[in-house]
């Protein structure tokens, strides 16, 4: 079997329908679809079963409420295709979503574009050039946010995941996606990247998209992302990839109302002396930027810290 099409479920009653029926509406045949229920209490469990009682290549896996991870983690353990392409449940793809399937043994990666759909009208896309690229040269040319951030559109080898142990961190709500892909980038030998954009990506503030900031995961993530970063000795692709986890990490640190002021200062600390300069072009506004300076060369961050606080509880 080619491909194995996973799409987690919650609560996705609404356009379940119309994304289970771009898969099934394809041209291209030879794959399975896994749909993952994850504890949905609407109508989605039913759907799910209608599908795979009228199509042989649709299967459904039933599981307690575990979360976006957990349901791909499922589809991941009970794949059969050599490839393996995840689909959001308020997503769709379009007719020729498969065709940049290519049948070169050394590639290890495919990617294609992402067009941002809100009611039905285009907001914006993701694009990526059509080429062949390694791992270190498409992280240079492109951000991780927005043309890495998600595991949809694009094509996994199982054969890799297997391999590497590769699976989604059901601890982290947010970032999730954006480790599994980097640690599979790790692996790869071979990219390859086309111009179409194949998948439709519904904006939404509910379901598997909505994200709540908290510290305790920001902070895991922060740090799980610096890590797999650092193992490409590249400062450029370190700072400019970095930013999205800071950014959230720098507000969510003061909204939790457990932590303790003088760990929190120890914990903005370490950050702002690890990423620096990556904070001043985060924090561009002059008149907050030099708490950044007076902090970094004095030591002294209860200014710093004062400053931050002031401007992430108003």
């Amino acid at each position: 079997m080619k491909v194995t099409v996973i799409i987690p479920v919650y609560n996705a009653e609404k356009y379940l329908d119309e994304c289970i029926q771009s898969v099934l509406d394809q041209n291209f045949t030879d794959f399975e679809l896994l749909l993952i229920n994850d504890g949905s209490n609407d109508n989605s469990a039913m759907i799910c079963d209608r599908y795979a009682y009228q199509n042989r290549r649709v299967k459904v896996f039933h599981q307690k409420n575990g979360g976006v991870s957990s349901a791909r983690n499922l589809g991941i353990e009970n794949a059969k295709g050599e490839w393996i392409t995840f689909i959001d449940s308020d997503d769709y793809i379009s007719g020729n979503y498969f065709t940049v399937l290519r049948r070169d043994a050394n590639i290890d990666l495919i990617m294609q574009g992402l067009i941002y759909v809100q009611d039905g009208n285009i907001i914006n896309e993701t694009l990526y050039d059509s080429e062949k690229i390694d791992s270190e040269r498409f992280l240079l040319k492109y951000n991780v946010y927005p043309h890495y951030s998600s595991s949809c559109s694009k094509f996994f080898k199982r054969s890799i995941l297997q391999k590497h142990k590769i699976s989604f961190d059901p601890e982290i709500s947010f970032g999730e996606d954006t480790l599994f892909n980097l640690k599979y980038l790790r692996s790869c030998s071979e990219i390859l990247t086309a111009s179409t954009p194949g998948y439709r990506y519904r904006v939404s503030d509910v379901g598997l998209s909505a994200s709540v900031s908290d510290f305790k995961h920001d902070l895991r993530f922060y740090t799980e992302l610096k890590e797999q970063l650092e193992k490409y000795d590249n400062k450029e692709i370190h700072d400019k990839s970095i930013v999205v986890a800071l950014t959230r990490l720098s507000k969510s640190i003061f909204n939790d109302k457990t932590l303790r002021l003088v760990e929190r200062r120890k914990i903005l600390k370490e950050v702002v002396e690890s990423n620096y300069h990556v904070f001043l072009q985060i924090y561009t506004n002059p008149k907050i930027k030099v708490f950044f300076i007076i902090a970094h060369y004095t030591g002294f961050y209860s200014m710093l810290d004062f400053a931050l606080s002031r401007i992430n509880n108003k």
